[in-house]
């Protein structure tokens, strides 16, 4: 995401209530996870071509939402960055792939 991204991500949480942007947040991860399910029960590829153009759509939401979220809790970009890593290096351990 851009910092031009991040600062109207910014500008459009301040405009609603939190509650709010915590209830849309919920919605857009939802409607994310229906994508996937039909995504994966596909029989046709032309249901797949579909269902891959929803799913960018969705994966955009949740993307913003996600910075909302981070916007207003005050996550700090290196502790989960952090995180991330962490998570990522478990993974891999897991598959056998990190050095």
């Amino acid at each position: 995401m851009t910092d031009i991204q991040k600062q109207a991500c910014r500008i459009i949480y301040e405009t609603y209530e939190h509650q709010q942007q915590i209830d849309k947040t919920i919605e857009e991860v939802a409607e994310l996870q229906l994508v996937l399910i039909r995504l994966k029960d596909c029989e046709t590829l032309e249901a797949q071509n579909e269902y891959i153009t929803q799913l960018i759509d969705e994966i955009a939401d949740v993307t913003i939402m996600i910075e909302q979220m981070k916007i207003a809790y005050g996550i700090d970009k290196k502790i989960l960055d952090k995180k991330i890593q962490e998570k990522l290096n478990r993974q891999y351990d897991r598959i056998g792939r990190m050095e």
